[in-house]
């Protein structure tokens, strides 16, 4: 069975997830500049690469800043 320190960690994890990828709809919406020029502005293909991956990266490190800000700022006991 799953303990209660196990069930709020998915949970918090999920709703994490949720928010950022409502980030990501949001950035689509509103013309985010490294998702612009992946899409539109440069036509060189490295070039374009550069930005998606630059855009993924802090996508994917704002998943893991809010994890890291809910755990430091939680009375969470950690027993390893």
């Amino acid at each position: 069975m799953n303990s209660q320190r196990e069930i709020f960690a998915l949970v918090k994890f999920i709703e994490i997830t949720r928010e950022c990828r409502r980030q990501l709809v949001e950035d689509v919406l509103n013309g985010n500049p490294d998702l612009f020029r992946f899409l539109y502005e440069d036509k060189n293909k490295n070039v374009q690469l550069l930005y998606k991956k630059r855009y993924e990266l802090k996508w994917l490190e704002a998943h893991w800043a809010k994890c890291k800000a809910l755990f430091d700022n939680s009375n969470i006991e950690v027993n390893w």
